[in-house]
């Protein structure tokens, strides 16, 4: 297992490359047995629900065969700790000025695999190696203090994104300008709407301009005034970043924004596909 992070300001381009990545979780046994559980209850009653609909005959054997992977994925062999295969045998090579969608249902490994592109996790095997400064968007409400005002907020988010002290004056102008919080900005954190709140977060991790953007869905907003504004902001950082990677359950999106998509299955690569090619699976898988 290597993990190497080489500074942006190194001559070379920015990318990635993973080479047979896996990640595995061990898991107490009570913990298999209670998923295993919950996997059999979800399945029966996603069957009974098919069983009343005119849909049951096409997409039954479907379903039955993706629980019978998510069973596989929990491997119960006589080990002392089982394990969970989050990810197995990943090799990408991302390129300088590519946008790679995620696709694949819930549970497929999208978020497992962001996380480790983002240095949250390790691999448990192969080799990942990045050029650039890496932002990820995974967990929107992680670094806020309630405690803390939200001017103090900004000030700590300013570090966990990593942002360099030349710089962190210019990134609580951009931030504070866009959230347009005025004077709640010294108020804490505690007493703001959820509304309130959202804006915060959204103006700190918007105001960062990285070379590699790492995103866990589209940041969604429910203002309607604000909501163009944070849509333009958010397509400029897209098209900011050398290089772009989203995961998200939204195809349409993946397609509007992405050049090359990715589609996971069983915590495995499945399809590596230009926009057209994914298409062209959308048409005849969901026919």
């Amino acid at each position: 297992m290597t993990m190497t992070a080489i500074s942006p300001h190194d001559d070379m381009e920015y990318s990635i490359v993973l080479d047979n990545i896996g990640v595995t979780y061990k898991l107490p046994k009570f913990f298999i047995s209670g998923i295993r559980k919950q996997l059999e209850i979800q399945h029966e009653a996603k069957l009974q629900a098919r069983k009343m609909s005119k849909k049951y005959n096409k997409s039954g054997p479907h379903q039955a065969s993706r629980h019978t992977q998510q069973l596989r994925q929990l491997n119960l062999s006589s080990q002392k700790k089982p394990v969970v295969e989050a990810l197995k045998n990943i090799s990408i090579n991302i390129k300088p000025g590519e946008k790679i969608g995620i696709a694949g249902h819930n549970g497929a490994g999208k978020t497992t695999l962001l996380r480790l592109i983002s240095g949250l996790i390790e691999p448990t095997s192969g080799y990942i190696s990045t050029r650039g400064v890496v932002h990820s968007i995974i967990n929107m409400g992680g670094g806020i203090d309630p405690v803390m005002t939200g001017v103090e907020n900004l000030k700590r988010l300013a570090i966990l994104l990593r942002v360099p002290k030349e710089n962190r004056s210019a990134y609580l102008e951009s931030a504070i300008k866009f959230s347009e919080l005025d004077t709640f900005l010294y108020v804490p954190v505690k007493a703001y709407s959820s509304g309130m709140r959202f804006r915060l977060l959204f103006a700190a991790v918007t105001s960062v301009r990285p070379d590699i953007l790492i995103m866990d869905e589209w940041l969604g907003v429910t203002d309607k005034r604000f909501q163009q504004a944070a849509n333009e902001r958010m397509n400029d950082m897209v098209g900011q970043a050398s290089i772009l990677i989203l995961a998200s359950n939204n195809e349409k999106l993946l397609l509007r924004t992405c050049d090359r998509i990715l589609v996971l299955n069983n915590g495995q690569i499945e399809h590596d596909f230009s926009c057209e090619d994914f298409d062209n699976y959308l048409k005849i898988n969901n026919d």
